[in-house]
C-alpha cells in the first residue's frame, strides 16, 4: 500500500511540473561597464538574454545612445556560462563597444530585444564620463601571459595557492587544480585563412564550480572573427595531462581570420566562478555555504603570425581563401526585349563566406545589368565556418537576336597548397525575340549627330576635280559688320566686371565668414551626423554620405574659421599642414572625403555597413576637429 502510495504521489509530480520544467522564463538584461569611464576608455554595453537559444534571438540593433560613438555596429556574441546545483547554464550576450565623445554624462536609450515573437524592452543606463587623469590606471597584464589564478577582489586575500580564504581560513585551491588553456589548431596562417581558437576548462575531479561567467571583454584585434556553437549543456570528459587526469569542457571556440600581415594576438579569456576542493580535511567545517572560495581564471593570450599572400593574384581574386565551389543557374534560355532574366550564383565551401565578393560577370552592351541580390547561410556548428553564399544577378536585354553569355568566374587562394584556383561557370546561350527598342541618335567620332546634316555635295560638271573651289555668299567688308565693334567691346565689358565682382567679394568677406561660422555650429555639424544616421537605418546610403560629407565639411569650417565648402584637396593639406593638424587626423579627414565622393558617384548603391563604418569614423573626426577648434586660436 506505502509502495502504491509513492508511485501515485511521483505521477502527480510528474503530471504537475513537468511543463513547468520543462518551460524555461525568457530574461533580457543590459549592462554597461564600467560605470564611470575615462575619455580614452571603451565603454561595453551588453545585452544579456536567458532561457533561449540563439536561433530563438532576433538580433538586436543597438540602443539610441547619447555622448557615445559606437565604434563598430555589428555586436559580438557571447555565451556566459553559469554552475547551479551541479547543472550548467548558458546566457546569451550580445557586446557593443563604444568610446565617450566629451566630459559630462552618457546615456544608453532603452533597447528592444525580440525572442520567440515576444518583444523585450531594457531599461535606460547612464554612464559617468570623466577626464582620462581623473580614472585609475590599468593594472599590468600577467608577465608573458601565463594563466593566473586569483580572487576577484583585491585587497581580501592572497592567490589560492597557500593562501587564505576571505574568512580567513587557508584555501584549499590549488594552482593547478583548476585552469584554462587556449588552443589555436594553428600559429602561422595566410591572410584570410581561417584559424579555429578554443578554451578549455580543465578542473581536477572533485572540484565543484558554480556562478560561473566569462568576466573580460575578449576581443581579437586584426582579425575578423566568427562564433563557433559550444555545447549548452556540455557534458566533461576525462583527460591525462602530466600524469594528473582532469575534467574538461569547451568554453569557447571562435574562427577567426587575419585581415593583415603580421604578428597578431588573441586576447586572453577569463571567467569568474566560485570553486570548492571536496578533498578536505576532516578538521574543517562541512557547511557548503563556507566550502566556496570565489575565483578568478585567465588563459593565456595567443600570438600568430599572419603571412601575406603570394603575388600575382589572378584577375577575378577578391580576397577569398579557403576551399569553395561554384554553381549557377539559368531562370531561362528564351525571352522578350525588355524581360528580366535571372543569373544564380552560388559559391559554396569553407571560409570566411561574410567577406565573400560576387563573382565577376560580363554581359553584352544590348544587356542592362543591375548589382545581385545576396543570401548567405553560414553553418557554426563545427570547428570551421562552412555554407554558401549566393548572388542572384538580373540581366534584361534591349535588343533582340542571340547572345552567348560569357561564363561566370571565382577565384580564391587554396592554402593547403599554396596556389590559387579560378572556378568557371559554363556560357549561357539566350535566345531574345520581340523588336528592340529605340536607340537614341549616335555622334560621329568627331561629335557630329549622324543624320542630322546633309550629304556632302559633289561637283559632277565639267569643272569637277581641279577646277572645283569655294563660293563666297558674303562680299560685305569686316568694318561695315556692327558684330565686329560688340565682339570687341566685350572683353572690357568682361574685365570691369570681374573687377566689380572682385571688390564685392572682398567686401563681403567678413559677412561669409561670420555666416560660415554660423552654419559651421556644432549643432549645425551633430544635425547632420543625426541625418547620416536616419538615412543609413532607412536605406538611402548615398543620401547618408552626402550627409556625412557636409558634417565634416562644416566641421573643417568651424576648425579654419572660414567656408572650406569650396576647398580643393590640395588645399585642405594645405591647410592641414599650415595649421599644425596631427597627421593622423589629417589622413582619415581626406580619406572620409574621397569615400564620400566615391560613394555619391559610384554606378552601384552603397553597402549599409560600409555606410555605418564611415559614419562611425566621421563622427570620431568630427570630435577630434571640435577639440582642436576649442583649444587653437583661430589663424587666418
Amino acid at each position: 500500500m506505502r509502495t502504491r502510495f509513492c508511485l501515485l504521489v511521483l505521477v502527480l509530480v510528474g503530471v504537475g511540473g513537468g511543463p513547468a520544467a520543462q518551460a524555461q522564463s525568457v530574461s533580457v538584461q543590459a549592462e554597461a561597464t564600467p560605470g564611470e569611464a575615462g575619455l580614452q576608455e571603451t565603454i561595453v554595453y551588453r545585452i544579456q538574454v536567458q532561457g533561449a537559444s540563439l536561433s530563438d534571438i532576433d538580433p538586436p540593433a543597438p540602443p539610441p545612445t547619447t555622448n557615445l560613438v559606437l565604434k563598430q555596429s555589428t555586436p559580438s556574441t557571447r555565451r556566459d556560462l553559469s554552475f547551479s546545483r551541479g547543472k550548467m547554464n548558458r546566457t546569451i550576450a550580445f557586446e557593443w563597444r563604444y568610446r565617450p565623445m566629451r566630459v559630462g554624462m552618457a546615456r544608453f536609450r532603452p533597447a528592444d530585444v525580440t525572442v520567440n515573437g515576444a518583444r523585450y524592452t531594457t531599461e535606460d543606463i547612464r554612464v559617468r564620463v570623466v577626464p582620462q587623469g581623473q580614472r585609475p590606471s590599468t593594472p599590468s597584464a600577467t608577465p608573458h601571459g601565463a594563466p593566473t589564478t586569483r580572487r576577484p577582489s583585491a585587497g581580501s586575500g592572497r592567490d589560492p595557492s597557500g593562501g587564505r580564504a576571505e574568512d580567513g581560513r587557508a584555501s584549499m585551491l590549488k594552482p593547478k587544480d583548476l585552469f584554462i588553456r587556449a588552443q589555436a589548431d594553428a600559429r602561422r596562417a595566410y591572410q584570410n585563412e581561417q584559424v579555429t581558437v578554443e578554451y578549455r576548462l580543465f578542473f581536477r575531479p572533485g572540484i565543484q564550480l558554480r556562478h560561473s561567467r566569462l568576466a573580460n571583454a575578449w576581443d581579437a584585434n586584426g582579425f575578423w572573427r566568427e562564433e563557433l556553437d559550444v555545447a549548452s549543456r556540455p557534458v566533461p570528459r576525462q583527460q591525462t595531462i602530466d600524469g594528473t587526469t582532469y575534467q574538461t569542457i569547451v568554453l569557447k571556440r571562435v574562427a577567426v581570420f587575419p585581415t593583415r600581415p603580421g604578428s597578431l594576438r588573441v586576447d586572453a579569456l577569463t571567467i569568474e566562478t566560485e570553486a570548492y576542493a571536496s578533498h578536505r580535511t576532516s578538521s574543517e567545517s562541512y557547511s557548503l555555504q563556507s566550502r566556496y572560495e570565489p575565483v578568478r581564471l585567465s588563459s593565456e593570450s595567443l600570438s600568430l603570425q599572419a603571412r601575406p599572400l603570394p603575388r600575382p593574384a589572378p584577375e577575378p581574386f577578391t580576397g577569398a581563401v579557403g576551399t569553395f565551389s561554384l554553381t549557377t543557374n539559368v531562370s531561362t534560355d528564351s525571352v522578350r526585349v525588355g524581360e528580366a532574366v535571372r543569373i544564380q550564383a552560388t559559391v559554396g565551401g569553407t571560409g570566411n563566406l561574410a567577406t565573400l565578393q560576387p563573382p565577376t560577370l560580363r554581359v553584352p552592351d544590348a544587356f542592362d545589368r543591375y548589382d545581385p541580390t545576396i543570401t548567405t547561410d553560414v553553418q557554426r556548428s563545427r570547428t570551421t565556418v562552412r555554407g554558401s553564399k549566393t548572388f542572384t544577378y538580373v540581366v534584361v536585354p534591349q535588343t533582340s537576336g542571340t547572345f552567348t553569355l560569357p561564363p561566370l568566374s571565382f577565384a580564391y587562394f587554396d592554402p593547403e597548397a599554396e596556389t590559387y584556383r579560378t572556378l568557371r561557370s559554363s556560357p549561357v546561350r539566350l535566345r531574345v525575340t520581340g523588336e528592340s527598342r529605340p536607340t537614341a541618335v549616335g555622334t560621329t567620332g568627331n561629335g557630329l549627330p549622324v543624320g542630322d546634316i546633309a550629304d556632302l555635295m559633289a561637283d559632277t560638271g565639267p569643272t569637277a576635280g581641279a577646277s572645283a573651289r569655294w563660293l563666297r555668299t558674303d562680299d560685305v567688308p569686316l568694318h561695315r559688320r556692327p558684330w565686329a565693334y560688340g565682339a570687341l567691346a566685350v572683353p572690357l565689358l568682361l574685365a570691369g566686371g570681374l573687377l566689380a565682382l572682385r571688390r564685392r567679394g572682398q567686401a563681403a568677406g567678413s559677412a561669409a565668414t561670420a555666416s560660415a561660422r554660423a552654419t559651421a555650429s556644432p549643432a549645425a555639424v551633430q544635425q547632420h551626423l543625426r541625418e547620416a544616421r536616419t538615412q543609413v537605418e532607412e536605406g538611402r546610403t548615398e543620401a547618408a554620405y552626402r550627409s556625412v560629407e557636409q558634417a565634416l565639411r562644416a566641421s573643417l569650417s568651424r576648425w579654419l574659421g572660414r567656408p572650406a565648402s569650396g576647398m580643393t584637396r590640395s588645399h585642405l593639406k594645405a591647410a592641414f599642414s599650415h595649421r599644425g593638424l596631427p597627421e593622423s587626423v589629417a589622413s582619415e579627414v581626406v580619406d572620409l572625403l574621397d569615400a564620400c565622393d566615391r560613394a555619391q558617384y559610384a554606378p552601384h548603391t552603397p553597402r549599409a555597413e560600409t555606410a555605418r563604418t564611415h559614419l562611425q569614423r566621421a563622427t570620431e573626426v568630427v570630435r577630434r576637429l571640435d577639440d582642436a577648434s576649442s583649444s587653437s586660436p583661430r589663424t587666418r
